[in-house]
């Protein structure tokens, strides 16, 4: 089930600028860094309110199913595609929503890569919001799964 939450104080173009930092920290970590990285996604959404399914998600991590702790946090709503090369380099894809553009990112991993698209789809989504500037907008939600 869904769970619609509010960023804290509402969306602001510094959420956005946090947003970009994390899409380049998925880019550019080893492989090593997957899951400080899928933490990061979700306290970044979540705002620093606790999270329903934490304990699922660290189990998930222990047993080294970082996709499947990336999907988590992603949730069953985008539509997304993952791939990786013979070299190992991890791409993915994710339909922005209420688009018909989708994102790509490249990661070390192909959970890197799926939280890069999905961090940039979510960016892209709130970018084409007509007013986006440095005012709050309270009332947006940001969905967690």
């Amino acid at each position: 089930m869904a769970k619609a939450l509010h960023a804290p104080g509402g969306i602001s173009s510094s959420f956005c600028e946090q947003l970009r930092d994390f899409i380049d920290d998925c880019a550019q970590c080893p492989a090593d860094d997957e899951h400080a990285r899928i933490r990061e996604a979700v306290e970044l959404v979540r705002g620093g309110q606790p999270v329903p399914a934490r304990t699922r998600l660290e189990t998930l991590l222990a047993v080294g199913a970082g996709l499947d702790a990336a999907l988590l946090v992603v949730g069953d709503e985008p539509a997304f595609m993952c791939s990786r090369s013979e070299n190992g380099v991890s791409m993915a894809s994710c339909l922005v929503s209420d688009s018909e553009e989708d994102v790509c990112a490249e990661g070390a991993t192909p959970a890197l890569a799926l939280l890069g698209a999905w961090a940039s789809a979510l960016l892209m989504a709130i970018e084409q919001i007509p007013s986006l500037d440095d005012k709050v907008f309270a009332g947006m939600e940001i969905v967690l799964h």
